[in-house]
């Protein structure tokens, strides 16, 4: 996972407008931020502790308090949720965003997750759902079948890409000791 890190996230974000739009919106002024340090914690806290300091520290000037909370609109809206989805659970859409949306519907996927699954899970269903939205501003999920949740992904695990990693580190010091042995042999074979 330490290589994982250092290969995905130096790329992950365009940071400055990360922590930017991180600080305008959602900085708290009020709360103590040192205090997401939590040594009871297994995991601990260690995204907010890396961002929240730094932004602390942002040299910018926030978002209007009047843009920092939802106001009612009337716009037609669907909202899509995955009853899974860890990172914006459909609850919250469901209770602060929706009460808001005079005009909003929403729509919770049975054993689906975030944007990923939206997007690649059942792709014509999903295609078919948005355009029929905004052609006809019909809610159809009828192509959307169910497929239970399953947390196995068919990919090769980091443990597994580990330890074939480590075998064949072995076996190529191993054939390059044999290699230089056999040369060593060789050559004490000639100069006898």
């Amino acid at each position: 996972m330490s290589l994982a890190f250092n290969q995905m996230m130096p790329t992950m974000y365009i940071w400055g407008d990360f922590l930017a739009k991180g600080y305008s919106a959602d900085f708290d002024f009020e709360r103590d931020y040192s205090a997401l340090s939590d040594s009871n914690s297994i995991m601990g806290s260690p995204l907010s502790e890396l961002f929240w300091p730094v932004i602390d520290n942002w040299a910018m000037t926030p978002l209007s308090p009047s843009y920092r909370h939802v106001t009612a609109s009337t716009v037609e809206t669907l909202l899509v949720s995955g009853n899974i989805d860890f990172s914006t659970p459909f609850e919250y859409a469901q209770q602060q965003l929706l009460p808001m949306l005079e005009n909003g519907q929403q729509l919770i996927l049975t054993d689906m997750g975030h944007t990923g699954d939206f997007w690649n899970a059942q792709p014509d269903a999903s295609y078919n759902l948005l355009t029929r939205y905004f052609d006809e501003g019909v809610v159809d999920d009828s192509m959307f079948t169910h497929s239970p949740y399953s947390t196995e992904t068919g990919f090769v695990r980091l443990p597994v890409i580990a330890k074939i990693v480590v075998i064949v580190l072995i076996m190529v010091i191993l054939t390059l000791s044999a290699l230089a042995g056999k040369l060593l042999r060789r050559r004490l074979m000639r100069s006898t």
